[in-house]
């Protein structure tokens, strides 16, 4: 699998611009942009729980098995980030409404579309003869439990939203003292979750509120990073700490946090030097929560009711294949459901909500 995934990296270069020197690319987290970060992001994802259902004990998936263990939880920091960036800069733009929208139009939406995704994996159990019951159904429904599907980053972001509204509610005016409350309901919910359920419902959120800073501060950031040598030192020191923090990110949950967000650092000042487009990433980033929330959906089945998972190529390029396809139609019917439900309620003009 290491060279299938060196394949992959080599493939996300197609296309790739790097800026001109001392010049940074202004629109590096743009939608457009930070769609192609995603898309990387998400196909690590699917790297990741593929690695969980065949047997990868080859001296040639050493390397492979190295980077998805150095990974961790940090290959959802992106999502995070560019949902936190995203949620100010709709704030900055449409102000209060915006603001008063996040409950239905973000944090219910992702749930209703979570929602559908579980009775997918519901039925696939049933053809496989398992029976689920009502408290397990319940529990994965509240992203408490699971039944095959992913649940603790619906959580993550459902959470980052309910908490952004009640930050900026009443503070629309004053959108550091937002963000600053924001930052502290964010620490506040990681201590609550701390003894009732596992670290990765928590350890990457501070990217969400790391982004809306971001998103406050961008023109002086970008200034101080022309400046000199500040762009070498800020993405060398990045580099370093993470390095250091991610070997001790087990150790302790703020050591995880401090990981994800020197992680996501490094990232986004790459994306200043270097622009990330070809289709296969722009497609991937433009669909997200369907390619994250489906994917276990093939590789659950048949592991299940074939022996597919006995070769690991063949598991890997059926499920990739599979995913990609159910992707679609999955976002081909929820689009127009959005329309027939979502789409009567008020939404600030301009905005499409994603997940």
């Amino acid at each position: 699998m290491s060279l299938i995934l060196l394949l992959f990296l080599i493939s996300f270069l197609i296309g790739a611009k790097p800026a001109k020197r001392g010049e940074f690319f202004p629109d590096y987290a743009s939608l457009e942009k930070s769609n192609s970060i995603k898309g990387i992001f998400v196909i690590f994802v699917f790297f990741r729980h593929y690695a969980q259902y065949v047997t990868l004990d080859s001296v040639w998936d050493k390397g492979f098995s190295l980077i998805n263990y150095m990974l961790g939880q940090m290959i959802v920091v992106a999502f995070l980030f560019y949902s936190g960036y995203g949620v100010m800069c709709s704030i900055e733009k449409k102000g209060i409404s915006y603001v008063k929208s996040l409950p239905l139009q973000r944090a219910l939406r992702v749930w209703v579309h979570y929602a559908i995704a579980v009775g997918l994996f519901w039925l696939a159990n049933l053809l496989l003869g398992r029976t689920i019951s009502a408290r397990k159904l319940i529990g994965t429904l509240l992203c408490w439990d699971a039944i095959g599907n992913s649940t603790w980053y619906i959580m993550a972001i459902i959470i980052s939203y309910l908490l952004a509204y009640l930050s900026f509610r009443f503070c629309i005016n004053h959108k550091k003292l937002g963000a600053a409350w924001l930052t502290f309901l964010t620490v506040c919910a990681v201590f609550a979750l701390i003894p009732v359920r596992p670290g990765r419902y928590y350890n990457t959120l501070l990217c969400f509120p790391l982004g809306v800073w971001w998103a406050i501060y961008k023109d002086k950031i970008d200034a101080f990073l022309k400046k000199g040598m500040n762009y070498g030192i800020a993405l060398s020191g990045c580099m370093i700490l993470t390095v250091v923090t991610n070997g001790l990110r087990n150790h302790n949950v703020w050591i995880y946090e401090l990981a994800s967000v020197s992680f996501v650092c490094v990232g986004v000042l790459i994306t200043m030097k270097l622009s990330l487009k070809n289709r296969l990433i722009q497609y991937a980033g433009s669909h997200v929560f369907s390619l994250f929330i489906l994917q276990r959906l093939p590789m659950l089945y048949l592991s299940k009711a074939t022996e597919l998972e006995k070769s690991p190529y063949l598991f890997f390029a059926v499920t990739f294949v599979i995913t990609f396809i159910i992707s679609f139609l999955f976002d081909f019917c929820i689009d127009r459901l959005d329309k027939l439900t979502f789409g009567r309620m008020r939404i600030p003009a301009g905005e499409k909500p994603a997940e």
